[in-house]
Parts: C-alpha cells; structure tokens; sequence
C-alpha cells in the first residue's frame, strides 16, 4: 500500500502542516485524505490496516521541511 500522510508531533503541529499543505483544497477534507495525525495515530492506523491483510506500506511523508524532522518519524515502524 502506498500511503501519502501528514503527521506531526502533536495535533497542533499535524494541523499546522495540513493548512501549508492544503492548498485550494479545503482543510477538513485535506487532513481526512491525508489521515493528518501524530506518529501515534500512523501506527494505530498501519496495525488496522496489518489486520485487514496489509503486510506492507510505502510511505511518503508530506511537508518535511528540516532533517532533523525525518527522526521524530522513527516510531513508524517500532
């Protein structure tokens, strides 16, 4: 499965993103096809999807802005 997220630190920071992101497109539905969320969410949403007969997801993280942000996405795949 090839998933494009927006995932932020907290709530504040996945909304934060989903705003600069968006575009024309409005924001509620941006942030749902997005499934914007925290690392937390992103893992609680790939065990689901694992569930259901997922054994693997490509993900391409959108609005990395710094290098130092790739590390704060190290509980993916904890």
């Amino acid at each position: 499965m090839l998933d494009l997220p927006v995932i932020g630190h907290d709530r504040e920071d996945a909304w934060s993103r989903v705003e600069r992101l968006r575009g024309r497109t409005p924001a509620a539905t941006f942030a749902k096809r997005t499934h914007a969320g925290t690392v937390g969410q992103h893992r609680a949403r790939y065990a689901a999807l694992h569930a259901h007969g997922v054994s693997t997801v490509f993900v391409g993280v959108r609005g990395l802005d710094r290098p130092d942000e790739v590390l704060a996405l190290a509980g993916l795949n904890a």
